[in-house]
């Protein structure tokens, strides 16, 4: 009986290729603040989205179209559900870097606060009782992002107030898209999923760009061309199938401090770009979220030592 509770090796190797994903998902997602920050000369950001989602739509679909044929209502809620969080979520972000004129890396840093509220909020809608590792690794997660954001923060003048409030409020959203993902997607086929909530969040974008945004002044050309590609193909459609799957076998509050790896990496490329400089703060505020997410992981090996 006590053999029955060890992982096989098929769960052990999907909890590594889950980890994997969601550390290539930090990669792909830490590229896109630089990226889209260069965009606000290009697009409105609502109508990036748009064009971002749409393109990653049709890409899957290009490569999954039987699998539409299993969509059903089921489907269709999941995708409403998680599209609108999508949206907004993505359109805050967008939003403070292109229109309020934000710094890349220091958005990604104050996009990155979910990591220290998801545990709580799945323990509020999913009933997962966060343990003292996820409390530690969370203050300590918020120690990192207070040592890269808050001399930033402190230094700027009420003009940038705006611009925290947007990427604090990306944060907040995206606190309850991950959550919805972990409870929703476990029942559900990875891409059918995503193509669903990819489609929601095309239509939600349209319609509020054609609501809200002036797109006469649009910019097209190979360098705009280029980066709308970029962010539709491996930052989009990629990156929420990688999402999807990893946090299928990675519980909520583990995959949201491996998600604040994607502000480590927003912050390396805008300083790889020139965009902001490197400085003590910030190497000792990524070292603290790195840690963070080594204390969330070690806690099963603990467990295991401790029933021994």
């Amino acid at each position: 009986m006590e053999n029955s509770q060890l992982p096989t090796p098929t769960s052990d190797t999907k909890k590594i290729a889950s980890r994997l994903s969601l550390l290539l998902l930090g990669v792909l997602w830490g590229s896109t603040f630089v990226v889209v920050s260069s965009t606000k000369d290009f697009f409105q950001p609502a109508f990036l989205i748009a064009l971002r989602f749409s393109i990653g739509f049709i890409f899957l679909l290009l490569f999954f179209f039987r699998r539409c044929m299993l969509c059903n209502a089921q489907y269709v809620i999941a995708g409403s559900l998680v599209g609108l969080t999508t949206f907004f979520g993505y359109y805050t972000q967008a939003y403070a870097m292109t229109v309020l004129d934000g710094a890349p890396g220091r958005v990604a840093f104050l996009v990155a606060t979910y990591c220290v509220t998801v545990p709580f909020m799945s323990w509020l809608i999913n009933k997962k009782r966060p343990s003292i590792f996820n409390i530690v690794a969370a203050f300590m997660c918020i120690v990192g992002i207070g040592f890269i954001s808050l001399p930033d923060l402190l230094a700027k003048n009420s003009s940038n107030v705006f611009t925290d409030l947007f990427a604090l409020l990306s944060s907040f959203i995206f606190v309850f898209h991950i959550v919805l993902v972990e409870r929703i997607a476990i029942r559900l086929d990875t891409v059918l999923f995503t193509m669903s909530q990819f489609f929601v969040v095309a239509v939600c974008a349209f319609c509020f760009s054609f609501i809200f945004e002036n797109n006469s002044m649009t910019v097209w050309s190979n360098t705009s061309v280029f980066t709308l590609l970029y962010l539709a193909i491996p930052c989009t459609a990629i990156a929420l199938v990688l999402q999807t799957f990893g946090q299928k076998y990675t519980p909520a509050s583990t995959a949201s401090l491996f998600f604040a790896l994607e502000s480590v990496f927003g912050m390396g490329f805008s300083v790889l770009f020139g965009k902001e400089k490197i400085t003590i703060p910030l190497v000792c505020g990524g070292f603290l979220i790195v840690a963070s997410i080594i204390v969330s992981e070690i806690k099963l090996p603990l467990k295991s030592m401790r029933s021994q």
